[in-house]
């Protein structure tokens, strides 16, 4: 400086950093650009309140930051710089993904480009959609709903919506389970390989990691095969009629679903029909003598007695129908059918009554109007006893058949017609 007379100062001096770089976004991990990561880089969360982990680099050093979930950054505020945000909210909206703004400003005010990070939030866990055609409620099911099983290896289903892995068990602990991919289907599940009420227990996760509610299902573990006895008309020891009354006895851990019930001793033979403790039978066999009814039990798991039970009669000769003539059987033609009309669908049964002229094996032939067969059988008939066979009014494949006459025919052992007769089917 210098005065009016001339006088000059000593020299003063002032200096000025001069910058024109502005900081630097830096840092490992993190989205789309690092300088912010959320939750340590993860791709989910269940909360809105994350933990954000600030970084960026300057030549002369990051002096502050600004931090927005939008980018316009409208509620955005400077503040010092530092390395972790804990409890930072994220945006409440309906999005799942959430993002998070970062810019920052060095000393001389150079001010960074944007920073972001993003996190997909996820609060909601798997849940078991309503009851569909699938049928599956509570997310999973035993052997497509059955209430038994007679075996320890099943199949399951499962139904979740936002599943990503599960848990399967057979306690509600899961204890040992280890987390799988979600799947529709598992066969060969073994359950606890103890007789009773069996549960299998599911839990869903999604890739939040949030969990749904346990879903369950239970069905009845039951290996033992029902037992019982059957008592013919009362326990009488003689029949005259071929139609006998069976009173059948059985009893099993759960239940009696079906009986079998012939002739022959096999069990081959015959059809499985509901369980009743009275129920009638007509012998096929009609031919007098000693004859043994044998019943196979079945239960709701599917185990089957291991022998049947057994009743043993004597059927004596069956006269012929009340009102009916030798030869005729009231009908005045040489072999008959009563009640006539009969109705399957109603549990009856065609009993074909004829007379043979010596005793031997004959052959009963049942034909439609078109002439074609429905139905035959071979019997051994008795000289003078009104011999009997009955139909049930089936075909062979086991369909009732259809309404109409029928004919009768009778052969010898020789394949001669010996009787001809009618029958009308009415159900």
């Amino acid at each position: 400086f210098m005065d009016a007379a001339g006088n000059t100062s000593n020299i003063v001096t002032d200096d000025i950093l001069y910058d024109g770089q502005a900081p630097t976004a830096s840092g490992s991990g993190g989205g789309e650009s690092y300088g912010v990561t959320i939750n340590g880089g993860a791709l989910w969360t269940t909360t809105l309140n994350v933990t954000l982990n600030i970084h960026a680099t300057d030549n002369i050093g990051v002096v502050s930051m600004n931090i927005s979930n939008t980018t316009t950054f409208v509620s955005g505020n400077w503040q010092d710089y530092q390395e972790e945000i804990p409890g930072w909210t994220l945006l409440d909206n309906n999005q799942t993904t959430k993002n998070v703004y970062v810019k920052f400003r060095d000393a001389a005010g150079n001010e960074s480009s944007v920073a972001t990070d993003y996190i997909w939030f996820d609060k909601d866990g798997p849940f078991f959609p309503p009851i569909d055609s699938s049928g599956i409620v509570g997310g999973i099911r035993i052997n497509n709903g059955a209430v038994y099983t007679s075996s320890n290896i099943v199949d399951l289903e499962f139904l979740a919506a936002g599943a990503d892995e599960m848990l399967v068990s057979n306690d509600t602990s899961f204890s040992g389970s280890i987390l799988e991919p979600y799947k529709t289907a598992s066969s060969n599940w073994p359950l606890d390989n103890i007789e009773g009420t069996r549960t299998v227990y599911v839990r869903y996760q999604d890739l939040a990691g949030n969990t749904s509610n346990i879903g369950s299902d239970t069905i009845i573990l039951d290996w033992t095969p029902p037992s019982g006895r059957v008592t013919i008309n009362s326990g009488a020891a003689t029949a005259n009629s071929a139609a006998l009354a069976l009173e059948i006895y059985a009893t099993d851990n759960y239940m009696v679903a079906a009986i079998l019930i012939n002739e022959t001793g096999s069990i081959s033979d015959g059809a499985w029909q509901n369980y009743n403790p009275a129920k009638q039978y007509n012998l096929a066999d009609t031919v007098s003598g000693d004859k043994t009814i044998y019943v196979w039990l079945k239960d709701g798991a599917g185990n089957i007695s291991n022998v049947p039970v057994t009743d043993d009669i004597t059927l004596l000769d069956i006269p012929p129908p009340a009102g009916s003539t030798p030869g005729n059987g009231g009908t005045g033609e040489p072999i008959w059918s009563y009640p006539n009309p009969f109705s399957p669908s109603d549990d009856e049964e065609a009993k074909i009554g004829f007379l043979a002229d010596k005793d031997g094996w004959v052959k009963v032939y049942i034909y439609n109007i078109r002439g074609e067969r429905v139905w035959s059988t071979e019997t051994f008939a008795r000289q003078g006893a009104a011999n009997t066979v009955i139909w049930n009014g089936r075909t062979p494949r086991g369909a009732i058949a259809p309404n109409g006459i029928y004919i009768l025919f009778l052969t010898n052992e020789q394949k001669k017609i010996t009787g001809r007769g009618r029958l009308t089917l009415l159900d």
